[in-house]
């Protein structure tokens, strides 16, 4: 069974994909604390447990068990969503925190309680895990599609991609940083 798993890091327009995969239909699994936590605890099984419910997936734990999930369902298709730059997703990370405060899921996530005043630290975690994505799916095209939503990218991409007709809705943008607080972390 083909999976649509989204591998880009939070803040990087996962609800966005998610959003987009809702309106082509498919049954959709967003980040899940409960899952990240028992992830983060050595508890996996309880993450591929979940996966035969879902057609697609976006943000944590799916993001980081991508190669969990693509040795389980071989057939399956990877998202990589990027921001147009490290700096742009690093304000927008600021910015969520700023909004949503810490928690322990953001710890697991990202390392680090607060990622303010931690850039150098932040930007390489984002380039690194972009990195290990496009190396662990390197020479196996069609498997992964990069895409940038701030770029234009939208519904051409995904839908060719995933072999289904455009939708006649305007592509979705969820969850947009609010733009006075876009700004405050650097």
């Amino acid at each position: 069974m083909t999976k649509i798993v989204g591998v880009g890091l939070g803040k990087t327009g996962t609800s966005t994909l998610g959003a987009a995969c809702r309106i082509l239909g498919l049954r959709h699994k967003t980040h899940d604390p409960s899952l990240f936590d028992a992830l983060h605890r050595g508890n996996k099984s309880a993450c591929l447990a979940e996966i035969d419910r879902f057609e697609s997936f976006d943000d944590f734990p799916w993001n980081i068990l991508y190669r969990d999930i693509d040795r389980a369902y071989p057939d399956s298709r990877f998202i990589l969503t990027l921001r147009r730059d490290p700096d742009t997703w690093y304000r927008s990370l600021c910015a969520h925190w700023e909004r949503t405060g810490d928690s322990i899921a953001k710890r697991h996530a990202y390392g680090l309680s607060c990622p303010i005043g931690e850039r150098d630290y932040h930007v390489a975690l984002y380039e690194r895990h972009n990195a290990d994505v496009a190396a662990w799916f390197a020479g196996r095209p069609g498997q992964l599609l990069t895409v940038c939503w701030e770029n234009g990218d939208g519904w051409e991409e995904l839908c060719a991609f995933l072999a289904r007709p455009l939708p006649r809705r305007t592509f979705p943008h969820a969850n947009r940083t609010p733009p006075a607080t876009a700004t405050r972390a650097t």
